[in-house]
């Protein structure tokens, strides 16, 4: 019984393989996005000041602040997007609880069409005994919105995002 299961494992491993589903490297964001700034260790591990600093001053001074006047995620989105549409810069950084820090994500849209991803952890350690991670990617292809403009998922579909 125990053979047939691992046999069965290992059977899909190599169907999995051989059909392409394997993730590509650019969809590891620990790995293969570009560090941001001089990683430091916080002396509070629950905030994401540096998440909201590189976004904020990446976007520039009166760039839309995208997660200001956003209820959820969704918002934040649709704002970009019409910052987009309008070729206006516009940021949005969101912060949230893990198990023994701060995560988080922000985007970076700007007025010449480049749109930034970011990723943060305030401690990837646990606890605060290291220096935070905060690494940006570059878009490669906009998702596109929903036809009634309704739930709003991803802004970026590579990676997805």
């Amino acid at each position: 019984m125990v053979w047939r299961c691992l046999g069965s494992a290992a059977a899909c491993l190599v169907i999995a393989a051989c059909t392409g589903y394997a993730r590509r490297a650019s969809d590891n964001w620990v790995r293969d996005w570009t560090p941001v700034g001089h990683a430091e260790r916080l002396s509070n591990v629950w905030i994401t000041t540096p998440l909201r600093d590189a976004v904020q001053t990446r976007a520039g001074v009166g760039a839309r602040d995208c997660l200001s006047n956003a209820d959820d995620r969704a918002q934040a989105l649709a704002c970009v997007r019409r910052a987009r549409a309008e070729r206006a810069n516009a940021f949005v950084s969101f912060g949230y609880p893990s198990m023994d820090s701060m995560m988080g994500w922000g985007i970076v849209s700007l007025a010449s069409g480049e749109l930034e991803l970011y990723r943060f952890d305030s401690s990837p350690c646990g606890g605060g005994d290291c220096p935070y991670r905060l690494r940006m990617t570059t878009c490669l292809h906009i998702a596109e919105p929903l036809a009634d403009g309704d739930g709003v998922e991803h802004i970026c579909s590579d990676p997805k995002f």
